[in-house]
């Protein structure tokens, strides 16, 4: 699912210099290793008020590359993520739907500091894709909650969208797995986010993480 204005222009925005935080770090497969033993306990009671989240987790200086209305045939993505990976561009983040003329948009998130390789990338294979146009935007962060138990709990996306609903933000671009709900906000609202998703899913501060480079950094040292 993504916005579902897939056919407006997703305006640009100025980009910022990536930075890196010298703090303490968890390694990401410890983090991924405790959501994953988590996934095997119990669930709580029905009579449970509030769904309880082990962590949100950040990706931050996140750029979307949005082709749109490519032909709905088999082999598109693959030659698109094709292209991408032989830049060696990494994608964070991939979303695709077909509407209702049988044609299928697809974002993609990449590091900012890729976007120019990613866009370079979508234009080697233009002939092959037959796409209307591609749309980009800037300062965008992914932010993914994970679990214990949203395998098991009917409703927890629609917490998770409500939340950030209350908060006054428009999402991008959604996507889950069996343990996570993931979505592209606008960077400057990451703050406002945190705040709802916290509240609605009952994560301290410490739970807040940041992916970088293989780690998960504390949010609250990262600011």
């Amino acid at each position: 699912m993504i916005h579902p204005d897939t056919g407006g222009r997703l305006q640009a925005a100025g980009m910022h210099r990536f930075s890196r935080f010298l703090f303490p770090a968890l390694p990401l497969s410890t983090l991924l290793t405790y959501n994953a033993l988590m996934q095997n306990m119990p669930p709580p009671p029905d009579s449970a008020a509030q769904f309880k989240a082990s962590s949100i987790m950040l990706t931050l200086n996140i750029a979307t590359v949005g082709i749109m209305s490519l032909p709905d045939r088999p082999g598109i993505a693959g030659l698109l993520l094709g292209a991408i990976g032989r830049r060696s561009v990494n994608a964070h983040f991939v979303v695709e739907l077909t509407d209702n003329t049988n044609r299928s948009h697809i974002v993609i998130g990449v590091s900012e500091t890729d976007l120019g390789e990613a866009l370079s990338a979508v234009q080697d294979i233009a002939s092959r894709i037959q796409f209307s146009e591609v749309v980009h935007q800037r300062d965008v962060v992914l932010v993914s909650i994970h679990g214990p138990h949203f395998r098991d709990r009917p409703g927890c996306a629609a917490e998770a969208f409500a939340a950030i609903a209350a908060a006054g933000v428009n999402i991008l671009a959604i996507s889950t797995s069996v343990s996570s709900i993931s979505c592209l906000v606008e960077k400057h609202n990451l703050n406002t986010v945190i705040k709802s998703l916290q509240h609605h899913f009952g994560v301290s501060d410490d739970g807040v993480l940041v992916a970088e480079d293989g780690l998960a950094r504390p949010w609250r040292l990262c600011r």
